[in-house]
């Protein structure tokens, strides 16, 4: 009998666990910093404080038209989701915000947003953190944070204040060639020949890869789908 047998390789850095903090360290910029002192680099700087005049966080200048904030995670990472810890003293400036993922610099000709989150005009109360989602399969290295409008009617200075922002992502690599990618893993579908269940574990080890253990229905959907796509006499999956 000729076994079919499905290999999957996690695409995972080393010590960087599933739904990590991967912005904490990372290199940050913003459009202006109010009184040179509130700078981008407070935003990631693990510090999850929200007392503005004791914590250490960000503020844009007041006359700012389109202030932003933007972090560089160094690599591609798949983007699950994004949480804003606003200050104490943001008097309702945390509104009319939208939440965006880049492959490449923003700043730069190019660039192509792709969309995480939004907040709209109800704002975010003050000295709580808010987690956004992002899409299935969000992925870049840059993630910025802007306000869509900027308003003096209610308050003096309607700028961007941020005490901390947490990224949580996975890093994400290309697969080795002959494997298909599913969200951060990589399968390689093989029908050699194999005895057992035993020599299938130890081929896939021999690639630092590992016989697929499903555990999700998206993966389920996924491997399914693949093998209906197949003519495979024998499937074998454990």
């Amino acid at each position: 009998m000729k076994l079919f047998w499905v290999t999957l390789l996690i695409i995972v850095a080393v010590g960087t666990a599933y739904g990590a903090n991967v912005a904490q360290g990372a290199n940050a910029r913003q459009s202006s910093t109010w009184k040179k002192m509130y700078t981008a680099d407070q935003a990631v700087d693990g510090n999850t404080g929200k007392v503005f005049f004791q914590d250490t966080c960000t503020h844009t200048n007041c006359k700012d038209k389109n202030p932003h904030w933007t972090v560089c995670l160094g690599e591609k990472h798949t983007i699950n989701s994004v949480t804003i810890h606003n200050p104490d003293k943001a008097h309702g400036r945390l509104k009319n915000i939208k939440i965006e993922v880049f492959e490449t610099d923003p700043s730069k000709p190019g660039a192509v947003a792709q969309p995480c989150a939004t907040i709209g005009s109800t704002p975010v109360a003050a000295g709580i953190a808010v987690t956004v989602t992002c899409p299935i399969n969000t992925r870049g290295q840059y993630i910025r944070i802007s306000k869509t409008v900027t308003s003096w009617h209610n308050y003096k200075c309607d700028a961007l204040l941020l005490c901390e922002v947490d990224v949580d992502g996975t890093p994400y690599a290309d697969c080795p060639k002959g494997f298909q990618r599913n969200q951060d893993s990589c399968y390689l579908f093989a029908d050699d020949s194999v005895e057992s269940w035993f020599e299938a574990r130890i081929a896939c080890q021999t690639m630092g890869a590992d016989l697929v253990v499903i555990d999700s229905q998206s993966e389920n959907d996924f491997i399914r789908s693949v093998l209906d796509a197949g003519d495979q006499n024998c499937k074998y999956i454990p």
